[in-house]
């Protein structure tokens, strides 16, 4: 991974310390919650990304790359069915679910009473050391199960349900993403004197976005450009609240031989998402040690394709780590605009 560079460790900084400010604002202002029957406040969350996508679509390769380091297990077939936190930190240390639903500071003490038991036993945290992306930010990256053909959407799959992995997949998500949480508040009207001695109650509801992920990426592959169900599910059901996150990416473009090859999967990705995002991000994750593309071919055609492909698709990849890099602005902006709103609905 490139040097980090001083402006994402001032971001990091900076989220920081807006993170403590809100913190006390929030607590000064704990006294005029309880007198408004007003909802308990959130806890403030640190920047956060949200890694999903289809088994084998390279989400844990991209994250390894990210990190610089080989946090997590690679490899074609479905390896881990974890929800796995990472986080940096002084010294590695590893938390099962239970144990990290136990503490407070990660914002998961919630996970048992919203989606059971079955959960709870399918997420880790790993806190990683000398891990300069996740330091200096102060972010948490959330590596997810691959997804796959679930619940009544073919004729093979009718007699599944979304709890076929113990607990609601699409739901978690959602949660992950950020929760559209709606209150029921009851207002006191000024009132006339002349005609009731007594203050009237007004009812009246408002939503509010509880922010956790600040960047969502879903990635594909070329075997599977777009055509699992419960990809599709999770976009339309689980994330049609938070498009503005979304990153949408076709990964391991460097497995197609021809143009051709790639025009098709591309434009099978796209039919199948057009109604949901407009942009996808075509990129591939490089292989430690493996030589240029172009090396790797003996045909000159082929080589000439992948020295092209390599030309182009680089520049994409850095796209998304430059997004990834920004998540703790994100986070900032984030955190800012839930606080004004959530002012403006107890003012």
């Amino acid at each position: 991974m490139t040097t980090m560079s001083e402006d994402m460790k001032v971001s990091g900084e900076l989220n920081r310390m807006i993170q403590r400010e809100i913190e006390t604002m929030m607590d000064r202002m704990e006294r005029l919650r309880l007198q408004s029957k007003f909802a308990s406040f959130s806890k403030v969350h640190v920047p956060m990304v949200l890694v999903l996508g289809n088994h084998s679509s390279g989400k844990s390769t991209f994250i390894n790359h990210m990190l610089d380091q080989d946090v997590q297990k690679t490899g074609r077939a479905p390896t881990d069915c974890m929800f796995t936190v990472l986080m940096g930190g002084k010294r590695a240390e590893r938390l099962d679910g239970h144990a990290l639903s136990r503490d407070n500071k990660f914002g998961f003490q919630d996970i048992k009473g919203l989606f059971g038991a079955d959960f709870v036993s399918q997420v880790e945290l790993r806190v990683l050391e000398e891990c300069t992306l996740l330091d200096s930010t102060g972010m948490m990256i959330i590596d997810s199960p691959g997804m796959i053909d679930p619940p009544g959407s073919t004729t093979q799959s009718r007699g599944r349900t979304d709890m076929d992995r113990g607990y609601d997949f699409k739901k978690v998500v959602r949660w992950l993403a950020g929760t559209p949480l709606i209150y029921h508040v009851a207002s006191v009207a000024s009132h006339n004197e002349h005609v009731n001695h007594e203050a009237q109650l007004i009812p009246y509801t408002f939503i509010i976005i509880i922010e956790r992920a600040d960047l969502i990426l879903v990635m594909f592959d070329p075997d599977k450009p777009g055509t699992t169900f419960e990809s599709l599910d999770v976009l339309t059901t689980s994330l049609n609240h938070v498009n503005s996150k979304v990153r949408l990416i076709l990964n391991k473009v460097d497995d197609f031989k021809t143009v051709h090859d790639f025009a098709r999967a591309y434009g099978a990705l796209c039919w199948n998402l057009s109604k949901d995002m407009p942009f996808i991000y075509t990129m591939y994750v490089p292989v430690r040690g493996g030589g240029s593309l172009a090396q790797m071919s003996n045909n000159s055609e082929e080589a000439m394709l992948s020295s092209l492909l390599h030309t182009e698709f680089d520049g994409t990849r850095g796209e998304i780590l430059r997004e990834v890099q920004r998540a703790p602005d994100l986070a900032t902006d984030n955190l800012l605009t839930s606080f004004k709103s959530l002012c403006a609905k107890l003012k």
